[in-house]
């Protein structure tokens, strides 16, 4: 993830047991390590106060936690996602486009990292599971991926030899 300045990326790197978030400068030189435990998916908020990261996962989901560019924790309202594909983007605005939901039970949210506040943007039929997508520059549009499984099971009875 860009930082807004264009000065530097956040991103996850395998380092000892698991990923960890770094600020990599983008004219060269050395990346600093901005969490020490398990943590990825980092993207960085639109005025780079803070950048949200995936922290370490508890079976299919993440807590969503933050830590300044200088690597201080930020204080952020309480969010567990799925840790499966792409599950928080920025708008432009600082709010929170967010994937939330149980298996094949997913919708698309908005969410206050300040005050905690949601609102739901789609409703998805049950049995169709986000994975990943992206919010436009300007916040006006979301393209995302939806997989639906319809499968039909069929008894085959073969005659008896």
């Amino acid at each position: 993830a860009w930082s807004p300045d264009g000065r530097w990326l956040a991103v996850a790197a395998r380092e000892g047991h698991g990923l960890r978030v770094f600020k990599v400068p983008v004219d060269g030189g050395a990346p600093v390590r901005l969490v020490d435990s398990v943590s990825s998916n980092p993207v960085w908020s639109p005025d780079g106060a803070f950048i949200l990261y995936s922290g370490t996962p508890r079976g299919r989901s993440v807590p969503v936690k933050a830590v300044t560019p200088d690597g201080r924790p930020y204080a952020v309202s309480s969010l567990t996602v799925d840790r499966v594909g792409d599950s928080y983007r920025f708008l432009p605005d600082g709010e929170l486009v967010v994937k939330l939901g149980g298996f094949r039970q997913q919708d698309i949210w908005l969410f206050d990292v300040g005050s905690g506040r949601k609102r739901r943007l789609t409703t998805l039929d049950h049995g169709e599971s986000l994975q990943r997508f992206d919010v436009s520059r300007d916040g006006t549009r979301i393209v995302f991926e939806r997989v639906r499984e319809n499968s039909d099971i069929v008894l085959i009875e073969l005659p008896a030899r």
